[in-house]
C-alpha cells in the first residue's frame, strides 16, 4: 500500500503526518513552532533549530516501520526565506511575516 509522508512547516506547529493511499492517518508527530530572537531582538526562526525539530518529528512518525514511504510532500510558510551566499552559507535567520523591523519604511 502506498504511503505519503507530509511535512507542514507552519507558524504554530511543525508537523509530520504519514497517510496511506486512502487518506487514513497512519502516524503523526508535531512540535510547537519555535520563535527565536536575533541579535537586534527581532523575532526570527533559526533554520538549524527548525531542521533539527522537523527531523525529530520525522523520526518519531516513522518509528513504527514506515520504511516504505512512496512520496514526500512539504508545505511551509510561503514568504519565509533563508538568504545564502555564493557558497551556500546562511546570511541570516529566517524572517517571519509578522516581523516589525521594516514597519517605519512601510509608512513612507
Amino acid at each position: 500500500m502506498a504511503k505519503l509522508l507530509t511535512i507542514d512547516v507552519g507558524t504554530t506547529n511543525w508537523k509530520v503526518i504519514i497517510f496511506n493511499e486512502n487518506g487514513d492517518i497512519l502516524s503523526s508527530s508535531k512540535t510547537s513552532t519555535v520563535i527565536s530572537k536575533d541579535i537586534n531582538n527581532y523575532d526570527c526562526y533559526s533554520s538549524s533549530q527548525m531542521w533539527n525539530k522537523i527531523c525529530a518529528c520525522i523520526k518519531d512518525a516513522v518509528k513504527n516501520n514506515h520504511s516504505d514511504i512512496n512520496a514526500i510532500s512539504v508545505t511551509s510558510m510561503g514568504e519565509a526565506v533563508i538568504p545564502l551566499d555564493k557558497d551556500g552559507n546562511e546570511l541570516s535567520d529566517i524572517i517571519p511575516w509578522f516581523d516589525t523591523r521594516s514597519h517605519s519604511q512601510s509608512k513612507l
